[in-house]
């Protein structure tokens, strides 16, 4: 590099250069901490699925250790198979008493009976059933006078019969076989040989035998003064489409849509006539129904703060976690929290939040941005700090409000099986096809929360009976 001669304009250029520079290396400095805590990221301390770990390292869990041992606890009351008092058959097995015993005597006394059963299950085979219509014709009159098929019989045709379509639809829909397995499970088990085209049919037919259960699921639902909501993507003709839930302890809904958003909500009509409380994990569409009362999933916010202390070093971030975690402790250990108790939480809350959000502010004012115009991007951090302390009372309603949950797991559990759903059995090729899975799975999952008997009850939904919760 060529020397240049001292002069006081030199001297000015190169201190413009020099902190130019340094402006420059601060900011690379920032982008590369940022860009590392991207790649640092995983389920424990972000939203991303734990299918997105990987292989690489073990995942710190967030649950506290209980130093218990594996396997069943002492005191455990554990489940053994019982031996039932009218089994369905008895096969005895006695000497042969033709035979002489070697000492010569032929007097028998009869000892007690020592028995054992088997749980078994017999031959299944399918039965064929046909339903002759009988006609007779007077012969004076001439008047035709016939019987009449039962409901749902179609004249000269052969079709499945309901024990087939229940047990294709609870196979296919609640354990997730896909069809060309389910095909051949048919025909190994019970030497029937269904087509693809049969089997969407039994799940078309089920769809809209529950469309009154739909109705009276929405309704319900509304009238709830707790619910919780999530979505989720969803493959669906080739793109990503989102199934959205709304639920509570009894009732389940899903709807599939192609928007994420508000759209989706007006459209499926649950949300914007609802009046009661809503627990949800932030996003941004459900806070522009401001008729109803929010909470926050604090299980979210615990791994976000958990990221930001772990790898961006924010000590106020662990101080919130602790603070929520130990509210949390405090309702489950006791009957009734106090109003000191609750008022002094927001306090101390509102404090941390507000002082730690100055800090943030005048920290991120001290990072040079070079090259950007308009606003500044915000650090993870700073949002996260402008949501608590414009979210408060949402974040902390779970200790303000005895009724509120302190997370939105509810929701996050009613997904789930949706997430198993596409793993196992994969996308949906149709929106029919996504729309009877929604309809079907909502009645399933509210079976299964009202304790029923999730094969009969596709029994009695094919039969015009289905299950219709109370509340």
């Amino acid at each position: 590099m060529e020397e240049l001669p001292f002069s006081e304009a030199n001297f000015r250029m190169l201190l413009a250069l020099v902190k130019k520079q340094s402006e420059e290396i601060a900011y690379l400095k920032a982008r590369i901490k940022e860009l590392e805590g991207r790649l640092n990221q995983n389920s424990s301390n972000s939203s991303k699925p734990p299918s997105s770990d990987g292989f690489k390292k073990q995942i710190a869990n967030l649950r506290k250790q209980t130093h218990k041992k594996r396997g069943g606890q002492p005191g455990h009351k554990g489940d053994t198979l019982q031996m039932v008092s009218h089994p369905d058959e008895v096969i005895e097995y006695a000497p042969d008493r033709r035979s002489c015993c070697p000492c010569g005597s032929r007097h028998w006394k009869s000892l007690p009976i020592e028995s054992a059963q088997v749980i078994d299950l017999p031959v299944i085979k399918a039965r064929v059933i046909e339903h002759r219509k009988v006609g007779y014709r007077c012969g004076r009159c001439g008047k035709v006078f016939s019987g009449s098929l039962p409901a749902g019989i179609i004249p000269n045709r052969a079709q499945y019969g309901l024990g087939i379509q229940s047990l294709a639809v609870y196979f296919n829909q609640y354990h997730f076989i896909a069809y060309h397995r389910l095909s051949e499970l048919f025909a190994d088990c019970f030497g029937v040989n269904l087509s693809a085209g049969s089997l969407v049919n039994f799940i078309k037919g089920a769809g809209k035998r529950l469309l009154p259960f739909q109705a009276h699921v929405g309704k319900a639902l509304l009238s709830s003064p707790l619910l919780h909501a999530d979505e989720t993507g969803m493959r669906c003709e080739s793109k990503t489409q989102w199934i959205h839930s709304l639920s509570n302890e009894r009732l389940t809904y899903y709807g599939l849509h192609v928007n994420r958003g508000t759209a989706a909500q007006q459209e499926l009509g649950l949300l914007p006539a609802y009046t009661g409380h809503l627990v949800h994990d932030r996003y941004a569409s459900y806070f522009k129904y401001d008729h109803m009362t929010h909470s926050l999933c604090n299980a979210h916010l615990l791994r976000e703060l958990k990221y930001l202390h772990e790898e961006e070093g924010c000590c106020w971030a662990e101080a919130v976690k602790t603070l929520l975690l130990s509210a949390k402790e405090h309702k489950e250990q006791q009957q009734s929290v106090t109003k000191h108790y609750k008022t002094r939480l927001c306090n101390t809350f509102a404090k941390l939040i507000g002082r730690s959000l100055k800090k943030e502010e005048r920290r991120m004012a001290a990072i040079p941005k070079p090259g950007c115009r308009g606003k500044p991007k915000r650090s993870k951090a700073h949002n996260l700090l402008r949501a608590l302390s414009k979210y408060q009372q949402s974040v902390l309603a779970f200790i303000t409000t005895d009724s509120i949950p302190f997370d939105n797991n509810l929701a996050e559990r009613d997904l789930r099986m949706i997430k198993t759903k596409q793993k196992i059995s994969g996308c949906f090729r149709s929106q029919i096809g996504g729309n009877s899975f929604c309809l079907i799975r909502s009645y399933l999952s509210t079976l299964k929360k009202n304790r029923q008997n999730i094969l009969q009850g596709i029994q009695n939904a094919y039969l015009g009976d289905a299950f219709i919760p109370s509340g």
